[in-house]
């Protein structure tokens, strides 16, 4: 009876915890949604001749590729004459469009053929979903009531917010969701359950993996979140043998065109980012000063972008190596 007292109150305490998270999603959708009003009431401000004004340059981009799906101007493998400059940029992407070029085709069915209501939309739909993979992470771990607090200070983070925010169709909208759910399928995987149930989570993690691969267009985290998981699978103490069947059973749902490209995206990464070329003898300005990912900040200004009150930062900190520090298996 006390078992079973005990189930039922921890299955309580999980529900109510999920209802919470239902209701960070909802906010995070609310706050965004509204601005998305904003925007239709006040379309002199914002709508020039049936154009919307967009708050990212690179939203332009994923509106032209979804134009160019329903065109069926894709799929010959070039390199776009309208993306990277000069020609042969190490940026200039192929015309393998991201999956947010495909969700805004397909929402415009839903606008009226209007691909930019159809990329504003997506905005409060996708931004807040990461709330969900962060709960089930901290909730394996017993802390499920620190993924609505993570949820909240993340979702309208000044950093987050900046670059999800109405008017910025991009591939940030995801790019939390992703890593996040594909970490939910490795932490799992363990000594205590069966051979197949941990192929399936191997499985899981890969296809995460894919999916955000064909999102972000990025094959370079492959690699990251393989070292990741040979490292957790090695000290989860799993049979030596299941180890590197596990691995390649993740590259393979990773997929093999991926892999492959994964070693060579890396290098583009790294030497777009971390050393890029010279701009030559000229003084061209470097485009890559007004990416943010490329920008170099100090720790205390990068945290400041997390949340503007520094105290809340530093027992976030501190909370995150007790967690590393007590459950470094699991994590």
């Amino acid at each position: 009876m006390l078992k079973l007292t005990l189930h039922f109150s921890q299955y309580r305490t999980t529900l109510l915890l999920l209802l919470c998270i239902v209701c960070v999603y909802a906010a995070t959708f609310y706050q965004r949604y509204t601005g998305y009003q904003y925007w239709m009431q006040h379309k002199n401000e914002a709508v020039v001749e049936h154009v919307t004004a967009m708050s990212g340059a690179d939203s332009y981009y994923w509106l032209r590729m979804a134009r160019e799906i329903d065109k069926g101007n894709l799929g010959k493998r070039h390199l776009d004459p309208l993306k990277g400059y000069p020609d042969g940029a190490l940026l200039a992407y192929k015309d393998t469009p991201s999956l947010l070029a495909h969700l805004i085709s397909f929402g415009k069915n839903f606008t009226g053929g209007d691909y930019y209501k159809s990329g504003l939309m997506l905005i409060p739909l996708l931004a807040g979903l990461f709330v969900f993979p962060l709960f089930f992470y901290f909730q394996r771990l017993g802390y499920g009531a620190s993924a609505v607090l993570g949820g909240l200070v993340g979702s309208f983070s000044p950093a987050y917010y900046a670059r999800t925010k109405i008017g910025r169709v991009d591939t940030d909208l995801l790019n939390l969701f992703f890593p996040l759910a594909s970490a939910c399928f490795m932490l799992p995987i363990s000594r205590d359950k069966g051979w197949k149930v941990n192929l399936c989570l191997a499985i899981g993690a890969g296809l995460m993996m894919n999916l955000f691969t064909r999102w972000y267009q990025q094959s370079s985290f492959i690699l990251v979140y393989l070292a990741a998981m040979a490292v957790y699978l090695v000290f989860s103490r799993l049979a030596w043998k299941q180890v590197p069947v596990l691995l390649a059973v993740f590259l393979i749902a990773c997929g093999p065109e991926h892999v492959m490209q994964s070693i060579g995206s890396l290098q583009t990464f790294l030497k777009a980012y971390v050393s890029p070329p010279p701009t030559g003898l000229i003084a061209w300005p470097n485009v890559l000063e007004t990416v943010g990912e490329a920008q170099q900040r100090g720790v205390i200004a990068t945290l400041m972008k997390v949340n503007g009150f520094l105290p809340l930062i530093m027992m976030g900190c501190v909370g995150l190596f007790y967690l590393a520090v007590r459950h470094f298996r699991q994590m």
